[in-house]
């Protein structure tokens, strides 16, 4: 999606354009980790990389609407 900028100037005259509809990164600190209950098995393994494969492909509603159907 395309953000317009918004032209100003600064108190020293200068000319500056910000983008104030823009997203901004950060980095994530997730609060808490969930590990299996169990050894997983291959074919638990084959499954995760198989989601994860898929993750990069998808958006992320269509990722949280897996996430809950699989009860992850």
């Amino acid at each position: 999606m395309k953000t317009y900028g918004v032209r100003g100037t600064t108190e020293d005259g200068a000319e500056v354009m910000e983008y104030p509809l823009t997203s901004r990164m950060e980095e994530m600190a997730p609060h808490t980790r969930v590990d299996p209950p169990e050894e997983m098995s291959p074919v638990r393994e084959a499954c995760d990389r198989a989601f994860a494969a898929a993750c990069r492909y998808s958006g992320g509603r269509d990722l949280v609407e897996e996430i809950m159907a699989s009860n992850y």
